[in-house]
């Protein structure tokens, strides 16, 4: 694991504020809740994201598995109201940042600061030091999903655990992209490259011109008198 500079530790109440729920009407200081694990979780999500919604049960089941002396989890909520963070963060076993004002400047100073660049993400912090770990740990606990189990749940902290850490500031030179399905690989082939969009806009013009030829159905010519005219 690379060293990294002294002076550009931070505080876990730096980033989170001196608070966070244990439950909806429970607070307590934060450096008490987090001063006994390695690592910190931070969960970006929202009750009215459909794929927060499906990967929130899979990380419970992650989180089940896994110890509160290596790992604890953060849920920094998106939630347009009050009910809806409620209702939401009322499922989940884990802390949260609160919905106050202040708490609402300081994730959007962290989301700024990891360059979020959408819900649900999952980034992985050292407990101690505040560094950037990774930003990719979603997608990891997803593919532990199948079969999780505490021994599949330990072997992805270990890797965390193991994992190079870089100040906060510089998270944003490390932090992978969230991988594209095909289906945005394909938009943005288009995005940077224009004249695909013609050369597809032409096929798909003369295909259509083609199944149209091709699709016409064949037609008898119209009986004729012996002079050549209709008959009528």
């Amino acid at each position: 694991m690379a060293s990294v500079p002294v002076d550009s530790t931070v505080t876990m109440e730096s980033l989170l504020g001196p608070k966070l729920l244990k439950s909806i009407n429970d607070s307590t200081s934060t450096s008490s809740l987090l001063k006994d694990t390695k690592l910190v979780g931070l969960y970006f999500s929202a009750h009215w994201c459909p794929p927060c919604q499906s990967f929130t049960p899979i990380l419970k089941k992650f989180y089940e598995n896994t110890s509160r002396q290596d790992i604890q989890f953060v849920y920094i909520s998106s939630d347009k109201t009050l009910d809806e963070f409620k209702n939401y963060y009322g499922s989940m076993p884990w802390l949260a940042v609160p919905t106050d004002a202040e708490a609402a400047k300081l994730k959007g100073e962290l989301a700024t600061k990891i360059r979020l660049m959408g819900i649900p993400t999952l980034v992985i912090l050292d407990a101690k030091t505040g560094h950037f770990i990774t930003n990719q740990a979603r997608q990891q606990v997803y593919d532990a999903r199948v079969s999780t189990t505490k021994d599949d749940a330990q072997k992805v902290v270990d890797v965390w655990l193991a994992q190079e850490r870089v100040p906060l500031d510089q998270a944003h030179l490390v932090a992978a992209e969230p991988p594209m399905n095909f289906f945005m690989q394909v938009i943005m082939a288009f995005l940077k490259n224009p004249m695909y969009m013609f050369g597809m806009l032409y096929f798909f013009k003369m295909a259509m011109r083609y199944y149209k030829g091709s699709a016409l159905p064949e037609t008898d010519t119209p009986p004729l008198g012996q002079d050549g005219k209709d008959e009528f």
